[in-house]
């Protein structure tokens, strides 16, 4: 069975609006179709339904208290650019060649009295009390969601990216967005996973992108997630943490610049010289001609800047 839910209230049902439509929802389910007998739950969101689904997997749980049940985190990780980096404890703003949607998700939140709302976690809230929006960010959220979560992100979400030719500005990203989720996955060892992968692209690869380097033949993401499901969630080992993560190609050298291994988009040649660069190879991204396509077509700068 499955239930599609769109959020309607611009802010991942955390207004006071939009948690009331969500307990509504979950109360006719549950009420008048059998959700409360449910043995195996998955609350799933892509971009900011995967914030949604990791704001209120916890009411989902209370709705259903005797299933198994877990988080599937689809492209809703999105830099908090304010946050202190972890070697230097230096601050920065978003590179000139990324969007700082830190910014704009600061302004819904605020604008939609989220924190007030009850829809956040009260030990988040509590912990980043001095700017309680944070907890609408993923790396900070994480830590304090309970129930095991499983993400998918790319390093280079291509929703964060306004100019794709700018390899510095990608190569920041794509080390922000992995020591970030790192961090917020440490902070609750053995309990939440992580697919990271190398493509350009914001949700829609379910399925198309392996873990392991060029050539490997690791698991795909179901693949993975199946496997963390059954190790964290069915039938986890006491005194023992299972593998967690899985990681998609990263090139072993240090340019920032885009690189496409086959030829098959417009990018240089992957070789020595591609470290931190997104793969635009449909040897290694099945769908990288289309996601960059769509990257330009709703993401870039000459797109939203077009009159």
């Amino acid at each position: 069975h499955v239930v599609f839910i769109r959020y309607c209230d611009g802010s991942s049902f955390s207004s006071r609006p939009g948690a009331a439509i969500l307990q509504a929802i979950l109360k006719h389910l549950t009420k008048h179709r059998g959700f409360s007998k449910a043995a195996e739950v998955v609350v799933s969101g892509c971009s900011a339904g995967a914030v949604a689904a990791a704001l209120h997997v916890e009411a989902v749980r209370n709705a259903v208290p005797d299933a198994n049940i877990a988080a599937l985190l689809d492209s809703g990780f999105f830099p908090d650019w304010s946050r202190p980096h972890h070697h230097d404890g230096t601050t920065e703003r978003a590179p000139p060649g990324i969007w700082p949607i830190d910014t704009h998700l600061q302004l819904a939140i605020r604008d939609h009295g989220s924190v007030l709302a009850g829809s956040m976690p009260a030990d988040c809230l509590l912990h980043h009390q001095d700017a309680p929006w944070r907890c609408a960010f993923l790396e900070h959220l994480l830590p304090f969601v309970a129930v095991p979560s499983f993400v998918l992100q790319s390093r280079f979400d291509a929703s964060n990216v306004r100019e794709a030719e700018d390899g510095a500005s990608l190569r920041k990203l794509g080390e922000a967005t992995s020591w970030r989720l790192d961090a917020a996955l440490a902070a609750r060892p053995g309990v939440h996973g992580l697919f990271l992968d190398s493509c350009f692209h914001h949700c829609m690869s379910w399925g198309q992108i392996a873990a392991g380097a060029l050539g490997e033949d690791g698991p795909t993401q179901p693949e993975a997630f199946a496997a963390w499901w059954w190790d964290h969630v069915i039938s986890p080992r006491k005194g023992a943490i299972p593998p967690g993560r899985w990681d998609h190609l990263q090139f072993p050298t240090d340019d920032p610049g885009l690189c496409s291994a086959d030829g098959s988009t417009d990018g240089p040649p992957c070789d020595a010289n591609s470290l931190g660069s997104p793969c635009l190879s449909q040897s290694c991204c099945a769908r990288a001609v289309p996601d960059m396509d769509f990257w330009r077509k709703t993401f870039s700068a000459e797109r939203l800047f077009q009159k």
